[in-house]
């Protein structure tokens, strides 16, 4: 046989056995490798449950709630002691610690009813004039809200718990007007008493 035609022969027996190859079907294995890969999953982002804003409104509720039941035990403590001690002295603290008492409830207050919110902090100015401010001007500016912006019922309601023991406060800044003014200071502290079954309905 001829080189020529050896070489012929070798080169279509290798074509041959290529062919033979490309028509094989492919093994699970070989076919797993050559199917496409999913597009991988992209985490998407959860909302807040509303749950979650309903749990911590029903704790900030629950947490006001207990510092107005503080607050009214307190100013009944008060009205008591208006009407029976003579002690200038001890009454104007009590008075002074019943109108820091409501500063946490209408932080709270404010929270829940944001509308409330600049109202009840133009209130708290009364704070640093218990020492200067007189009777007839905490009526008219934060009684009669000269002083304040306008508002809502509910926010008045709330501001009531600040301005009624401030005015005793200041009433008995004068030791010697005890017996004149204590008919209206037990007045002040009995209004207020009034007004948190109001603020109570708005928590």
């Amino acid at each position: 046989m001829s080189k020529r035609l050896i070489q012929a022969t070798v080169l279509a027996s290798s074509l041959s056995l290529l062919l033979i190859g490309c028509s094989q079907p492919a093994t699970p294995s070989e076919a797993a490798e050559q199917s496409v890969s999913p597009a991988p999953i992209t985490e998407v982002a959860q909302p807040v449950a509303s749950s979650t804003i309903s749990v911590d409104q029903t704790a900030l509720k629950a947490e006001v709630s207990a510092q107005v039941d503080q607050y009214q035990q307190a100013a009944q403590a008060l009205v008591d002691q208006l009407k029976s001690s003579s002690d200038a002295v001890a009454l104007k603290g009590a008075a002074q610690a019943l109108t820091e008492q409501s500063v946490p409830i209408l932080a709270g207050f404010s929270t829940l009813h944001p509308t409330c919110a600049a109202y009840l902090q133009a209130a708290q100015a009364v704070l640093g004039k218990l020492d200067s401010i007189s009777h007839q001007d905490i009526e008219q500016q934060y009684h009669h809200d000269q002083a304040l912006p306008s508002a809502s019922a509910e926010c008045f309601h709330a501001k009531d718990l600040l301005v009624h023991p401030a005015t005793v406060v200041v009433l008995l800044r004068d030791p010697s007007q005890l017996s004149a003014q204590r008919e209206g200071m037990i007045t002040e502290i009995d209004e207020v008493i009034g007004h948190i079954g109001l603020v109570r309905q708005s928590i």
